[in-house]
């Protein structure tokens, strides 16, 4: 008792647990949140279907994807998006009616990264919701098209009506304008 006495007035160890506490205190707070708060889903985790429209040599391409958004620790959201070929990982956050995502892609030689922008006022009603992509690709360029996030897979052949319905999609002006 009387070693576990001087072991604990030992200027050294009320230091050193200080130190230790203090890092470790927000962690702690982070993950109490998460385990009161990280549980509850939002109308936007779940697995859903990409599709992204964008302009090649003046063709339109619709490139579908999946993305699989969950409560995040550190972050609001943790977002996956991925297809045969890329898999992009991010994080999302809430921005009034709209549903942020910044992401990298994974596995390339080159980083590049996109950030989405979507209207979350459609989903409870349509299980949908639309908005844009900005994109800085392998080449360093930007880029930017439309994209639409649905609940249940879309065919092919709907995407252009689709697309057409939330989105003007110009040729001889700025690639497209949110429809209002």
């Amino acid at each position: 008792m009387q070693n576990l006495r001087s072991f604990l007035a030992d200027p050294i160890f009320s230091i050193t647990s200080s130190v230790v506490f203090g890092f470790v205190l927000p962690y702690i707070f982070k993950l109490l949140m998460f385990i009161i708060h990280g549980r509850m889903k939002t109308s936007v985790c779940g697995e859903w279907n990409v599709y992204i429209c964008w302009k090649a040599n003046e063709n339109i391409i619709y490139d579908p994807m999946t993305a699989i958004i969950k409560k995040g620790i550190f972050k609001e959201y943790k977002v996956k998006y991925f297809d045969k070929k890329y898999e992009y990982n991010g994080s999302g956050y809430t921005e009034s009616n709209y549903f942020c995502i910044d992401m990298k892609s994974k596995g390339l030689a080159v980083n590049d990264s996109t950030h989405h922008r979507y209207n979350i006022s459609m989903i409870e009603e349509k299980g949908l919701c639309y908005g844009f992509w900005l994109s800085t690709d392998v080449n360093g360029k930007i880029s930017c098209g439309s994209v639409i996030l649905s609940q249940k897979e879309l065919p092919e052949d709907s995407l252009d009506s689709l697309f057409k319905k939330y989105f003007e999609i110009f040729n001889d002006k700025p690639f497209l304008t949110v429809k209002r």
